[in-house]
């Protein structure tokens, strides 16, 4: 078994993109941006960018329980080991 650090992560990911016993689907793109902005109002113009998003995602990840209670149960979410590196890469 390899550890994390040792597994190729993109060719995992197109493994089992590849692979037909898994279920897959792909979206239609979406204009984030326009999407929101028919939504949402805010004091001013934003731009949603990928940085933003993948913030969002680390923060789901990290607290699912909070981020999206409609799948996980509040409370029911443990982590450990949260850490920063010294050139800001978190983990947990």
């Amino acid at each position: 078994m390899n550890s994390i650090s040792q597994l190729n992560h993109e060719g995992e990911f197109q493994r089992a993109w590849a692979d037909p016993s898994n279920t897959r689907i792909e979206l239609p793109p979406v204009d984030v941006n326009r999407v929101l902005a028919e939504h949402y109002g805010t004091g001013e113009p934003l731009t949603f960018t990928r940085t933003m998003l993948w913030d969002m995602e680390v923060r789901k990840a990290w607290r699912p329980d909070r981020y999206i209670p409609s799948v996980v149960q509040e409370g029911s979410a443990k982590s450990w080991g949260q850490g920063s590196a010294a050139d800001g890469t978190e983990s947990f």
